[in-house]
């Protein structure tokens, strides 16, 4: 029990360590997870609906493309459409926004963008026209609409559907602490990011951790003179 109580909490600590550094690493520079999220939720489904059947893999209009992040450094024909941080001297935004009626996207006055789409892709360019991670139309998905997902290669690619591999434990200088290799994942990555482990709580503090993780409450006075009796003499064994 105590290994358990020791690999759940491990693996929290984890968790929280990847979480903090709060950046998605992309083809270029790291991008905030916020800015990422922004753009897969709001810009990227709103690029696909509404611009890509004209500047996407089949067809580029002016020798645009807006499907992925190389594409849209590039620009077009007339050169950069996106101006990272300065919306207003971006000619994405000012043909969104039919502020000059010789430049104008979608062309036909019923395409055209709300204001609050026109608002999000504004935002996007401001927080420097992120794309998270490299990303094409195959990769992403599209708003389903009643259409059947397909699942391409790159879906496949994804991490969670990759078969378990066996990684080998890192050497480490632990004094005792690791009991086995799950400790020896956890006290490498502690030291790598300059902490210790938590002195070992005695074998009352565990289970009562344990009790209160799996009742979400403390246990009565009567009830837990019991459970000691049952599970003291449990926890040393491995």
């Amino acid at each position: 029990m105590q290994y358990c109580l020791r690999w759940m909490i491990g693996g929290t600590i984890l968790t929280g360590l990847a979480l903090c550094a709060g950046v998605v690493e992309a083809a270029g520079p790291a991008v905030p997870l916020e800015h990422a999220k922004f753009f897969e939720s709001r810009v990227w489904p709103l690029l696909v609906e509404n611009c890509q059947s004209c500047h996407g893999e089949k067809k580029q209009k002016g020798g645009l493309r807006l499907d992925s992040a190389a594409a849209l450094s590039k620009g077009g024909k007339n050169g950069a459409v996106v101006m990272a941080g300065r919306p207003e001297e971006s000619k994405l935004i000012q043909a969104v926004s039919y502020k000059d009626k010789d430049l104008q996207m979608p062309p036909e006055e019923e395409g055209r963008l709300s204001a609050a789409q026109v608002e999000i892709l504004t935002q996007w360019v401001a927080m420097g026209a992120p794309w998270g991670k490299e990303t094409t139309a195959t990769e992403v998905a599209m708003p389903l609409k009643g259409k059947k997902r397909v699942i391409t290669d790159a879906d496949r690619t994804f991490w969670s559907f990759q078969p378990p591999r066996d990684y080998p434990a890192p050497v480490v200088h632990d004094n005792g602490w690791c009991a086995n290799d799950v400790d020896r994942f956890l006290f490498a990555k502690l030291v790598a990011e300059g902490l210790t482990p938590a002195p070992q709580a005695d074998k009352v503090t565990l289970v009562r951790r344990a009790y209160f993780d799996l009742m979400g409450c403390p246990p009565r006075q009567r009830k837990w003179r019991r459970l000691l009796m049952i599970a003291l003499p449990m926890l040393g064994r491995n």
